[in-house]
C-alpha cells in the first residue's frame, strides 16, 4: 500500500519510513576510555530526515578534549552549511563550564556521523564554547537532522 501527499505522483509518494535502534558511544577528542551504564537509542526515518532519541549514563577515563556522541546510524547531509542544533539533558557534572554559557545544546552538521555540544553564550559575548569531554556523566539528546544519499 503505497501513502500519497499532495498528489497521486510518484514524486509525492511516501515510500521510505524505518525505526530502529542505535547504540550511542562517547568519544573524547583527545582519547581515553569511557565506560557505560546505560547505552539507548532509538530513531524514526521518513525519507532523508532522522529523528533520533540518545541516553548515555558513562564515566570516562583519560579522557580530554571536546566531548562527541559516535554510533549515529546516518550521517549527516553534506550540504554546505548544513548544520542542526537541539536541546539536551545532562547531569552529575564532573567538571565546571564556563559561568557566562547560558544554554548547553547539541548539534550536528555537514557530513559528519556525531554529534558534539556547544554552550551559548550571554548575549553580551555572543560567541559560543565548545564543551569538554570532564563536564557530563549522564546525558539525553533529542535531534533531527537531514542525512546524506
Amino acid at each position: 500500500m503505497s501513502i500519497f501527499l499532495g498528489g497521486t505522483t510518484s514524486a509525492n509518494e511516501l515510500n521510505d519510513y524505518e525505526e530502529g535502534t542505535w547504540t550511542p558511544t562517547i568519544i573524547s577528542t583527545g582519547g581515553g576510555t569511557a565506560s557505560y551504564t546505560t547505552q539507548q537509542g532509538r530513531y524514526t526515518k521518513v525519507g532523508r530526515r532522522v529523528h533520533l532519541t540518545c541516553q548515555i549514563v558513562h564515566t570516562l577515563s583519560g579522557a580530554s578534549g571536546l566531548l562527541r556522541i559516535g554510533g549515529l546510524p546516518f550521517t549527516c547531509v553534506n550540504t554546505n552549511g548544513a548544520e542542526f542544533i537541539s536541546t539536551m539533558m545532562y547531569n552529575q557534572r564532573t567538571g565546571s563550564i564556563n559561568t557566562n554559557i547560558l544554554q548547553v545544546v547539541a548539534i550536528i552538521q555537514q557530513n559528519n556521523d556525531y554529534i558534539h555540544f556547544r554552550g551559548s553564550r550571554y548575549a553580551a559575548n555572543s560567541a559560543y564554547e565548545n564543551i569538554g569531554t570532564a563536564e557530563h556523566s549522564w546525558l539525553r539528546v533529542t535531534l533531527s537532522y537531514e542525512m546524506s544519499g
